[in-house]
């Protein structure tokens, strides 16, 4: 009887050893499960978190050089090179800041914001429009020359507008103004020959072209027009011309010349190209004037090769990126 109890009371330690072992593997299966359960919440929500942060990241970029675009666009249509904006777009903040930092050097700075997220971009530009400019010429300035404003004139520039010569001669040719040697125009030549009208936008203007030298010596009345010589223009006597003068020898230096002690010349309009300028003084003081005229340099400049009236070169794009 001794014997029986005592393996009955084995069997309940065994049973009960068992049962223990048992409780503690479904605590350690528990916790394992648990861990699994809180490393893979862990991941999604980090990897979302991440991948939101990305998407930030990329948004506020393309934020950032949408307003570098845009702000390169606005200020070449208004030729305007100092303004700013703030605001809303893209789901973003955006601002821009853009001003003439030094002469023809500009500067562009795009800011934006998406969320935690923040990006700047600065381009700095050299920009010259030969549409600011009355006087654009390779050359110097002998003698006196009189003008409105210096902030027109620029001598000594290290690059010219490049023009569709084709299409000047073409359009000349059209006009019956093509010259294949030197032209003088003197009083007894009709001046209806060479005018436009400075004042009229919407009429075309016309182009004389001239394969060697232009002399004017016409006093009793007014010429204009576009002008495109490749040799040397003489200017005498007492008369405006409405228009430009364009000096096309890309390969050999021209010059405009004003002569005669009675001279008193005023271009309204502008004097372009590959040319040194000598004007002087004469009676009435100086013997060449020239005014700036938007209306003519706006019609001149559609012949450029590019359509554009100026050149960028970028000089620096620093960003935080």
């Amino acid at each position: 009887m001794q014997a029986i109890f005592i393996n009955s009371i084995s069997e309940i330690n065994r049973h009960k050893h068992e049962c223990g072992m048992s409780l503690v593997g479904v605590v350690l299966l528990t916790t394992l499960f648990t861990s699994l359960i809180l490393v893979m919440a862990t991941f999604i929500w980090t990897n979302t978190r991440m991948n939101a942060l990305v998407a930030g990241e990329i948004s506020t970029y393309y934020l950032t050089e949408s307003g570098l675009e845009y702000a390169l666009r606005r200020s070449l249509d208004l030729n305007n090179w100092n303004w700013s904006l703030n605001g809303n777009y893209g789901g973003g903040q955006v601002s821009i800041s853009v001003s003439n930092v030094n002469g023809d050097t500009m500067q562009i700075i795009s800011q934006a914001k998406n969320g935690i997220t923040a990006k700047q971009s600065t381009l700095n530009l050299k920009m010259i429009n030969f549409l600011n400019y009355s006087v654009y010429v390779s050359g110097d300035n002998y003698g006196i020359l009189g003008y409105d404003s210096p902030h027109y004139i620029r001598f000594n520039v290290d690059q010219l507008p490049l023009l569709d010569l084709d299409s000047l001669k073409s359009v000349a040719k059209d006009q019956g103004h093509y010259y294949k040697n030197n032209l003088t125009i003197s009083n007894s030549t009709p001046a209806y020959e060479f005018w436009s009208n400075p004042l009229n936008h919407d009429q075309d203007a016309n182009i004389t072209y001239v394969e060697k030298d232009l002399t004017v010596t016409k006093t009793n009345e007014a010429i204009g027009g576009i002008f495109v010589v490749e040799g040397d223009i003489t200017l005498n006597g007492i008369q405006n011309i409405n228009g430009i003068l364009y000096l096309a020898n890309s390969k050999s230096k021209s010059l405009v010349l004003c002569t005669g002690f009675l001279t008193y010349r005023s271009i309204y309009g502008g004097i372009i190209g590959n040319s040194d300028i000598q004007g002087g003084i004469g009676l009435f003081g100086p013997r060449l004037r020239v005014f700036y005229n938007s209306t003519f340099l706006e019609k001149f400049y559609t012949y450029t090769l590019d359509g554009n009236s100026y050149v960028l070169h970028k000089l620096s794009w620093v960003s935080n990126y």
